[in-house]
């Protein structure tokens, strides 16, 4: 799609927001010029006049009341979850530390000291990103005079836990006894590496019993607890066929006997499952490993996902495939994985060269004896 808009008289032009009304509705005013190079400076010179003009909705205007505005303006059409997430930050976060203030009087020091309540955490992560794109929106249109996020400090993040599965968890989970409907779940996040949604998502039509494939073609979101919708995978990618593996295939193929329904994972009543239905499934999953070998393993099906994924390393499988298979957008994520392994390749090579050479020394040493 064009950035600027070419009208038929030959000029480009662009509507630039320049307010807001009482009602909440944008006061925008449209730029004119013969080239795109000319229509940016005057796009440029206009938000600078904003802003040398502390041109702000309203002297009273609150944070809480921009940042609501924001949200329903710029996030609009974004994912459910990601609005959610940017909702209940705001909600929970934002506008109970700094929701009173002055959207043209709040300092960074008052904002940092915000995020330093969430030092190192995930919520600080989001809470920052959120005042972030929040201000500095406001920035661009004129509502405040300088961006005042600029100076803000790293709060630190905790990473992400990926790990894979252990040998000894592996073997535990596959010798538990589970019900049906649990024990495929787990296959299918061992042997394919799907999401926790697009396995949740499957119906018996999206298995080819006779290619043996899986076609990922929806993903599962939950909404709440009680509410669940099918929808497509966020990209293009997504959109994948997997081959199934000989060790899933008799118990998928029995599994799909048993359906009464189409979904694969449903709830009592025969309706896709939700959030409520799904924790319960899981929980009954680590309670039987419990109370088989009375400890409890940390897991989630994305570690399942992860061990999938070292698990196409160790086979030799490429990158390039590798990121087909496994539904992602871009090769960054997996080349972190692939680089990872790849260190730890080089470490193990180092104990084996030396090894190698300690064992050719002994040898040397016990033939020159003879």
């Amino acid at each position: 799609m064009p950035r600027y808009k070419k009208r038929a008289d030959g000029r480009y032009c662009k509507q630039i927001v320049i307010g807001y009304t009482e009602q909440g509705k944008k006061k925008t005013k449209t730029v004119y010029a013969k080239t795109i190079k000319e229509l940016e400076a005057k796009i440029e010179e206009l938000l600078k006049q904003k802003r040398k003009e502390n041109f702000v909705i309203d002297d009273a205007i609150t944070v809480e009341e921009w940042m609501l505005q924001w949200l329903r303006t710029y996030k609009a059409n974004r994912e459910y979850n990601t609005v959610n997430m940017y909702a209940n930050n705001i909600k929970k976060h934002i506008i109970p530390a700094i929701g009173e203030l002055k959207l043209s009087q709040v300092k960074p020091i008052q904002i940092q000291d915000m995020l330093n309540n969430y030092m190192g955490t995930r919520t600080g992560e989001i809470c920052k990103l959120t005042v972030k794109q929040a201000f500095q929106q406001a920035y661009a249109e004129g509502f405040i005079e300088r961006d005042i996020t600029l100076g803000l400090q790293k709060i630190g993040k905790i990473p992400d836990e990926k790990r894979t599965l252990t040998r000894e968890e592996i073997d535990m989970v596959f010798n538990t006894e589970f019900d049906k409907r649990q024990k495929i779940f787990l296959e299918l996040l061992y042997y394919t590496g799907v999401r926790r949604g697009e396995a949740l998502a499957l119906s018996k039509y999206d298995v080819n019993l006779d290619k043996m494939e899986l076609d990922i073609r929806h993903s599962l979101l939950m909404k709440n607890d009680n509410t669940s919708c099918i929808k497509e995978p966020k990209t293009k990618h997504g959109m994948r066929t997997l081959p199934i593996p000989q060790a899933l295939q008799s118990d998928i193929t029995e599994y799909i006997k048993t359906l009464q329904g189409n979904y694969l994972f449903t709830k009592k009543d025969g309706e896709i499952i939700n959030r409520s239905s799904f924790r319960k499934m899981w929980g009954g999953i680590s309670k039987r490993i419990k109370e088989k070998y009375q400890t409890e393993i940390s897991f989630t099906p994305h570690t399942f996902r992860h061990t999938y994924a070292t698990n196409l390393y160790h086979a030799g499988v490429d990158l390039k495939t590798a990121q087909y298979l496994m539904g992602h957008a871009n090769v960054e994520v997996l080349l972190k994985i692939y680089t990872h392994l790849d260190d730890e390749k080089k470490s193990n090579c180092a104990d084996i060269i030396n090894n190698m050479f300690n064992n050719d020394r002994i040898r040397q040493s016990e033939f020159s004896q003879n």
